[in-house]
């Protein structure tokens, strides 16, 4: 059941009519709607989600995210009739109906959400969070163009793949790699919060989110994210290659070694990445001449690295009996997929 309120709130009045855009566009040509999500006993409802507007006639429309709290805006839409699809795990999808016209610049809209019967199977996830075929299909074109250096291709195969499942975690974080292969960390951070948002253990996002951190020189927290991701999937060689690159900033050559190690043994010949690290912490533990090997072997295995450069370097300065005393940070693969994976996702059939 849900309720429409046909008129909003002074403050929130008074934050639109503040709107620089609104004000630009000459008074109300677009609105604002506030959908607030509550139990049956008008309790807050803030489980993971996804509440989508659609126009008459059209297959998608805009999305946002739930959980943070039982709040929900979308600003600027066109004035129209939308009908509001909530889908929240634990409760029953709900549908609502709200107009934005010329004469309102907001329009509020408050859904009771029934949970859903206790003795029925649960759902995995909520709607909007599984990948249907044509979603799967945008995604893995998204990863193509990724590894084919196309970002602006890719970008617009993940959001068409993102109108369809907005809600899957999985997903997020592909979107997040993309913004940081490209550098946008804002736009990555957003993605990769909510993906973890979705699902707090989601192994690739909290890689993800310490890959960040580490090309953000944020150590501490990159080791925080990473620690917990390999604790969820040990499998995960990009993980454990970024843990140990904090590692080895930190100066703890031991553990920078050990991940060197680990990355090397569960990426199956992938990580060639690792063989640079390897190599950079045995330099900085002494072993010279274990150091030379593992470097010699990256350049065999991957001579177009990126590390190649740096790892030719110090192996001259190795072998003219030179001391590894300031070790510097492998740079980050340039693949778009580095931890190998294929596309995680739960198809719906």
């Amino acid at each position: 059941m849900a309720v429409l309120i046909g008129f909003c709130h002074s403050s929130l009045q008074a934050q639109v009519n503040s709107d620089p855009v609104v004000i630009s566009q000459g008074g109300n040509p677009t609105g604002i709607l506030i959908v607030y999500l509550v139990g049956a006993d008008g309790t807050p409802v803030t489980a993971p989600g996804v509440v989508t507007v659609l126009r008459a006639g059209e297959a998608s429309g805009p999305h946002e995210m739930t959980g943070s709290n039982n709040v929900v805006r979308f600003n600027q839409l066109a004035n129209a009739t939308y009908t509001i699809i909530v889908s929240v795990a634990g409760y029953k999808d709900q549908r609502s109906e709200a107009d934005i016209t010329p004469g309102a610049s907001m329009s509020e809209v408050t859904v009771s959400m029934e949970r859903a019967n206790e003795g029925a199977p649960q759902q995995a996830a909520a709607k909007g969070m599984m990948l249907v075929p044509k979603a799967k299909k945008e995604v893995q074109k998204g990863i193509d163009a990724m590894r084919a250096g196309q970002y602006d291709e890719a970008q617009r195969h993940l959001q068409a793949a993102l109108q369809l499942a907005p809600g899957n975690p999985d997903l997020n974080d592909r979107m997040g790699e993309l913004f940081i292969v490209t550098k946008d960390y804002e736009k990555a951070q957003t993605y990769l919060r909510q993906a973890l948002s979705i699902e707090p253990d989601n192994a690739g996002a909290l890689t993800d989110i310490g890959w960040l951190r580490v090309q953000q020189g944020n150590n501490p927290d990159a080791q925080t994210s990473l620690q917990r991701a390999v604790t969820i999937d040990p499998q995960r060689w990009f993980a454990h290659w970024l843990l140990g690159v904090c590692y080895l900033r930190e100066g703890q050559f031991d553990g920078a070694r050990e991940e060197a190690l680990t990355a090397m043994k569960v990426g199956k010949g992938a990580a060639y990445d690792a063989e640079y690290l390897l190599g950079e912490s045995l330099a900085a533990l002494g072993q010279n001449d274990d150091a030379i090997k593992a470097l010699q072997q990256l350049l065999k295995d991957s001579p177009e690295n990126s590390n190649a450069p740096a790892a030719r370097a110090l192996i001259a300065r190795l072998q003219a009996g030179e001391t590894q005393t300031a070790p510097s940070a492998p740079t980050a693969p340039s693949i778009a997929n580095p931890v190998g994976d294929p596309v995680p996702a739960t198809a719906a059939n």
